[in-house]
């Protein structure tokens, strides 16, 4: 009896639950079948212009494309195409035509390539010779009355017979060193001021060569003031008889042998 009870009350729980079931699903009810066409937006009636409010606002259409109308005076549209840009680059320069050679000329056989190579080979050209280098020397100091010693090099002044330094000249009673003197006078002329000589190319350091001293001659300073005699094919020849007659120098005294 107690067990039949429990059944009827589970079953007429179950009928009241069913009979109130609600709409929403939930995790008891599975949710209810929606077919497809359901699921579609509704399309909105159409919408007299009569039965929209004053209020509404009016959508303004964009002006129609002007058409270009080809122009009777251009020839072509409004458009105009502008003219092409120079670039700047150079002109290519073409070679003039040459001239057309006479009717004697053109006859004339011209002489080949070859021939023209042994015609320039007959005549070798000659080099010309290697010009000298001017170079300055500083710190000279006078060996005698006309060689100088830079260093390591030695110049011999050209044109130049200089003054012993052992030659002695004499006067009177008297025997007076006179190369010593030569050589004393040219090494406070120089005062270790530099000289400009003109050097051969490939020279060593034995040099013999004119050289000057700012703007003055050296050879022709000693021998004009008679403290070196000029050699024989020297253009100090002239120089040298005029320091005697006026006895400069060692021309003063008489040079022992």
């Amino acid at each position: 009896m107690q067990r039949l009870r429990i059944a009827v009350a589970f079953v007429a729980l179950l009928a009241a639950w069913i009979v109130f079931l609600p709409r929403e699903p939930t995790l008891l009810t599975p949710a209810p079948f929606v077919e497809e066409a359901e699921l579609s937006p509704k399309a909105a009636p159409p919408v007299s212009a009569e039965a929209l409010p004053e209020t509404a606002v009016t959508v303004e259409r964009a002006p129609a494309v002007r058409a270009i109308v080809p122009s009777p005076l251009a020839g072509g549209g409004d458009l105009r195409r502008l003219p092409p840009v120079q670039s700047g680059a150079a002109t290519p320069i073409t070679s003039a035509a040459s001239p057309p050679l006479p009717a004697d000329a053109a006859s004339e056989p011209q002489p080949s390539s070859q021939a023209a190579e042994t015609v320039a080979g007959a005549a070798p050209e000659t080099a010309a010779p290697a010009q000298p280098e001017y170079r300055r020397f500083s710190q000279p100091i006078a060996i005698d009355s006309g060689t100088i010693q830079v260093g390591r090099t030695t110049l011999r002044i050209a044109g130049v017979e200089p003054i012993e330094p052992e030659a002695r000249c004499i006067s009177g009673d008297r025997s007076l060193p006179c190369g010593v003197r030569a050589r004393t006078a040219v090494r406070g002329w120089l005062r270790g001021r530099s000289l400009l000589c003109p050097v051969p190319p490939e020279a060593g350091d034995d040099l013999t060569v004119p050289c000057l001293l700012g703007e003055e001659d050296v050879g022709e300073w000693l021998v004009a003031n008679g403290w070196a005699a000029a050699t024989p094919d020297s253009r100090y020849v002239e120089a040298e008889a005029t320091a005697k007659q006026a006895r400069r120098g060692i021309w003063e005294y008489d040079i022992e042998p």
